[in-house]
């Protein structure tokens, strides 16, 4: 956490429009407003028995929750875990 501030920078109502997005007529339209995009996943958890529970998931393994922003450019602008 202490060094989130140096790798990652969040976007702004100040970031321009992505090269690919802008120079592309079929996405400017679109995705003109867009900074990136946002995917979660399960990471499978190795934890001790009597906290398992906590990290069940709804399919019934042992696993991490964890969200992402990706920008344009695959550089991560946010991760979120819990």
């Amino acid at each position: 956490m202490t060094l989130k501030d140096d790798f990652i920078v969040l976007p702004d109502l100040t970031t321009p429009c992505h090269p690919h997005i802008r120079n592309n007529s079929h996405f400017y339209p679109y995705f003109k407003d867009i900074l990136g995009a946002i995917d979660g996943t399960h990471v499978l958890a190795v934890v001790p028995v009597h906290k398992q529970n906590r990290y069940r998931n709804r399919k019934d393994f042992i696993s991490h929750n964890v969200m992402a922003a990706v920008s344009f450019d695959r550089q991560f602008v946010y991760i979120a875990t819990g």
